[in-house]
């Protein structure tokens, strides 16, 4: 059986209602950094002496995705929160509020690998492969795969070292087989692994698989 991971056994979220996230957190928003399904990630900064720059994905709660953003918000907050390893993303804190959710996790002010795609050389590309490919393998030791592994989801830090994120679409993977049926198994299509397409939606394959990518 594949299911979303349960963030009751595993996550700590704040509870907000009635406050705001960033005011919360003594959180000062410095600019948007793009748009998602769900809402919007801001670069902030936070007002205390340390001057901390993180990045604040929010996921709206208004009533009609209501459903599919607490789903993925709970989602992402918890495997952030229950598998830690140096080449994914982690979790600083995550909170519900009156109308949208939020998860602060850390900035990378170089971007993520589509800013950089093509200007790579091969010793750098096999680095970064590395670093995911040991992101990937700490997922899987936890019956989680990451469903959506695509260059927009791996960010580099100031030490040229590529981080895992986007964990919204995971899914815990509890059967004896290690499979789970085709339509489940969702991410970018043009990331897809050759399994996926050839599938059907009831056909069950195995969501480990990950398609490369080119650099």
């Amino acid at each position: 059986m594949a299911e979303s991971v349960n963030p009751e056994t595993s996550t700590t979220i704040y509870d907000l209602e009635g406050e705001d996230f960033f005011q919360r957190f003594n959180l000062k928003k410095v600019k948007s950094l793009g748009r998602g399904m769900s809402g919007e990630v801001f670069l902030v900064k936070s007002k205390s002496g340390s001057g901390r720059m993180l990045a604040v994905k929010t996921f709206s709660l208004s009533e009609d995705v209501r459903e599919r953003s607490m789903r993925q918000f709970s989602t992402e907050a918890g495997v952030m929160q229950a598998v830690t390893h140096d080449h994914l993303v982690p979790c600083v804190m995550a909170a519900r509020c009156h109308d949208y959710a939020a998860i602060a996790m850390p900035y990378y002010p170089r971007g993520d690998l589509v800013e950089l795609s093509g200007q790579q050389e091969t010793r750098r590309v096999i680095r970064y492969m590395s670093h995911v490919t040991r992101a990937v393998e700490k997922l899987h030791r936890h019956n989680i795969a990451h469903n959506d592994v695509k260059l927009e989801n791996v960010f580099l830090d100031r030490a040229d070292r590529a981080h895992l994120g986007d964990m919204g679409l995971a899914m815990e993977v509890k059967d004896e087989s290690k499979t789970a049926l085709a339509g489940l198994v969702g991410g970018t299509r043009g990331y897809w692994s050759p399994e996926k397409l050839e599938a059907g939606a009831r056909d069950r394959i195995d969501p480990f698989k990950v398609s490369g990518f080119n650099l």
